[in-house]
């Protein structure tokens, strides 16, 4: 992400009232006092494909409707003249230290620019209120995934409820009136794009539109950022969404493409929607799904099904995902019914931290709502967006952001919904072959900075980017240690042969041939950036390409090692694999500076000054999400981590935060990961205002991840490959008493933990392996104090500590 315009993206979950029932005791509840005043502040829900954003206004709602498959643009390949030349002039020049050629030739291998996330539709329903509301709340109930709206005019209470349902991909609203025959409303679609509306029927109204076919960047000032194809068969993905309304009683009319609602006492409005999109590699306006027949026939599927028979249906399918883990904390005041501008304000002057229990369910709230089997993966603002011209183009950032969405999908228990990101890794492998053999006449496949749902693997920046982050080559190798880490997670042999094994296979491949042997016999980058970062030369030219950086160390080792164990999984032994572990030995180590940090860049006497840009540590990705640095367990560089963030201190960006606090807890530093834990929680407030404006949800599951890694850590194995478990590695004395539940280790264990007075008291661990030949062992290590255990697949051991 480009980090001189960094915005960052608060989680404003708001109030909403049920209807039909009472929330339920102990429901976790995100509530607000007033409407949205902003995208920023409404309530987001969805159910991976589809996505809606309430405002809960009372003279008018506003529903943000999106289709996470709705994008500008059309495929396009990102190949560049003269690729293989342009790298070997850059090696040239670096070696030579003109470092301002290099960094000027690197901009000849930048391509397009992504295209952009688009909004999809958007609902305005008018309301004829007369009097002054009083008694307002909207909310959102985290523990069933429903939204709400409650307040009174002239004595009548009106509510509202929402949710997107996966059973049924649809999504419900339902209005009510506590007396009868006193709503009345007009509901019109008001969407961003060239669009046509059309009553269905006398209770419908179908919409139908195009996408741009180029969108230029936010950040661009360009005459035309905005392109359209006029022509009936022009360019552009297409899309279709139908609003459906039925009254209990009052009257409905369909007049000029609204909908006109007229003393009645409730009404279920039902919406569905879809688009062209064929794949990334099909053309959405020559070769696109018909999503006029597809939305029709998403529509007749729901007629006939009661609000309660959907809600049902929406609850039971959530649940089975969100029920799985609970963290509770000391026990603090009853929240149910305040709104987070109160819970920000106590937790400042209490540290209450049941606060904390919420804002770590809203991250696993958001994987679900937002990755399901089947959808897109999370992009920069999840499957949520208002804007044609998103902030960095709400696409897939992949020096940080992409990851770090992904941080806390398995080890909380969300497995099922990690795989939108693995497909779109190996779509993402398919088009990168394509871009590693024509501009970097290189075998296996690569993947740079920035992607979008065309799967573009290329370099952005369009021959003005800056090289620091437009270059940046390694996104691929950062986005495969996923597929290692769903092995580890899950001990799936079949997608360890069928699914890991030829994905990384690929990046071992490309990196064997980018990589070149220096004067020292040790293999290098034949040319490298560090993400989003500047260094400082003695003749005090401010560059980005450079021979080789801690970042490329921390790259390479995690993806040889994936590989090497992948291989020794499955019994490959072949040159490939040979090649992979001398190469393993021929990485350079890492390098200590004279300050104690681990070195950023590997080259004498430059280094990046911390006064500047903070943004990034991608030294230490070998320490978290990687585990490279850490096994290496040497005194001297466990000491440089430490000191590399002390003198970076905590950074300006929020996801920095969230991975300050993964690697703090990863250094057994339970009071400076929560220090950081308490920046991100006092930042909801008071009024959920975020200066910057922007929506971004990767601190938001860095977040999540983060507590999970504060309570459990299970990255290390023994010589023989004996998994460990790392019980309350970094448990803060704030935390006193509490428990987890449902939290997952690597090796195919999952473990419940309860403490009190700030010791473990109880540990259970299941082996939930359903495979034969599953790891048995595990080692528990609580305190430095190991114990091995054996289960057998199914099997649950409990434990209680005095």
């Amino acid at each position: 992400m480009k980090t001189t315009r960094i915005l960052f993206f608060v989680a404003a979950f708001f109030p909403v009232s049920e209807t039909r029932s009472q929330v339920k005791t102990g429901a976790k509840i995100a509530r607000y006092a007033s409407p949205a005043g902003s995208f920023m502040q409404a309530i987001p829900i969805g159910n991976g494909r589809l996505g809606a954003t309430i405002f809960g206004g009372v003279e008018e709602e506003r529903i943000v409707l999106n289709d996470d498959s709705f994008w500008s643009g059309e495929p396009y390949s990102g190949k560049v003249a003269n690729g293989p030349e342009t790298v070997a002039q850059i090696h040239a020049a670096l070696v030579k230290g003109d470092h301002a050629l290099a960094d000027e030739l690197a901009k000849k291998l930048q391509g397009p620019y992504n295209q952009s996330y688009q909004p999809l539709e958007e609902l305005r329903i008018r309301f004829d209120h007369t009097g002054k509301p009083v008694n307002y709340t909207r909310y959102l109930n985290i523990s069933d995934a429903v939204a709400a709206v409650s307040y009174q005019v002239d004595g009548v209470v009106y509510t509202r409820t929402a949710f997107c349902s996966f059973p049924d991909q649809a999504i419900v609203v339902q209005l009510e009136a506590s007396q009868s025959g006193k709503l009345n409303f007009t509901i019109a679609m008001a969407g961003k794009h060239q669009q046509q509306v059309k009553s269905v029927s006398g209770t419908s109204l179908q919409a139908f539109g195009r996408a741009p076919y180029q969108v230029d960047p936010s950040y661009l000032s360009t005459d035309k950022p905005v392109l359209y194809d006029s022509a009936e068969n022009g360019k552009g993905m297409r899309y279709a969404a139908i609003l459906n309304a039925q009254v209990k009683d009052g009257r409905i009319s369909n007049k000029n493409g609204t909908i006109r609602v007229v003393n009645a006492t409730s009404v279920l409005l039902l919406i569905s929607a879809r688009t062209s999109f064929n794949g990334y590699n099909q053309s959405p306006s020559k070769n696109g799904l018909n999503c006029n027949r597809l939305v029709m026939d998403d529509n007749r599927k729901l007629l006939g099904k009661s609000y309660a028979t959907l809600l049902a249906a929406h609850i039971s399918d959530y649940q089975r995902l969100f029920n799985r883990m609970e963290l509770k904390l000391d026990a603090g005041t009853n929240q149910d019914q305040a709104p987070l501008s109160s819970l920000v304000e106590r937790f400042k002057k209490e540290n209450d931290p049941s606060f904390l229990t919420l804002l770590f369910d809203l991250g696993r709230y958001l994987m679900i709502a937002g990755s399901r089997p089947g959808s897109q993966p999370l992009n920069l603002q999840g499957n949520w967006n208002e804007w044609v011209r998103p902030p960095w183009s709400s696409n897939y950032t992949m020096n940080i952001n992409s990851q770090m969405n992904y941080w806390p999908v398995l080890v909380a228990n969300l497995a099922e919904c990690h795989e939108p990101m693995l497909s779109f890794i190996e779509e993402l492998a398919e088009h990168g072959r394509e871009t590693a053999r024509h501009n970097y006449n290189s075998s296996g496949w690569v993947a740079h900075h920035n992607a979008d749902i065309w799967r573009y693997s290329g370099a952005v920046g369009a021959g003005g980017g800056e090289p620091s982050w437009a270059n940046f080559m390694g996104g691929g190798i950062w986005e495969s240690f996923d597929f290692w880490e769903h092995y580890q997670f899950t001990n799936d042999s079949v997608f360890l042969r069928n699914r890991v094994y030829p994905l990384l296979k690929g990046a071992v491949e490309f990196s064997l041939d980018w990589l070149i042997k220096d004067s020292s016999n040790q293999l290098v980058p034949r040319f490298t950036v560090s993400s989003e970062a500047t260094y400082s030369t003695p003749a005090g030219y401010k560059g980005y390409c450079i021979l080789n950086s801690g970042q490329d160390i921390a790259l390479y080792e995690e993806l040889f090692m994936n590989f090497i164990q992948t291989c020794e999984r499955l019994a490959i032994n072949d040159s490939l694999y040979q090649k992979t572990k001398a190469a393993f030995h021929l990485l350079p180590r890492y390098q200590v500076d004279p300050e104690g940090k681990i070195k950023e860049w590997l080259e004498p006497g430059i280094d990046r000054p911390y006064g500047g840009n903070k943004n990034h540590l991608s030294q230490l990705i070998g320490y978290f999400p990687g585990r490279q640095l850490i096994l290496k367990n040497d005194p001297k560089l466990e000491n440089a981590v430490k000191r590399t963030l002390e003198i970076f201190g905590p950074s300006t960006a929020k996801w920095m935060h969230a991975w300050e606090i993964n690697l703090w807890a990863r250094q057994a530093k339970p009071e400076r990961a929560y220090e950081l834990v308490t920046r991100l929680a006092e930042g909801y407030g008071p009024n959920d205002f975020n200066p910057d404006q922007s929506y971004q949800i990767d601190w938001q599951m860095g977040f999540t991840a983060g507590i999970c890694e504060m309570l459990l850590q299970s990255h290390r194995v023994d010589e023989k490959g004996i998994p460990e478990i790392e019980v309350l590695p970094a448990l803060p004395k704030e935390w006193r008493n509490g428990s987890i539940k449902g939290i997952r280790a690597r090796g195919c264990f999952e473990c419940t933990l309860e403490w009190k007075e700030g010791k473990l008291t109880r540990l259970q661990v299941e082996n939930i392996s359903g495979q034969a030949g599953s790891n048995k062992k595990v080692w528990i290590n609580y305190g430095g104090n190991k114990k091995l255990l054996e289960l057998e697949p199914g099997k649950v051991s409990t434990q209680f500590y005095n």
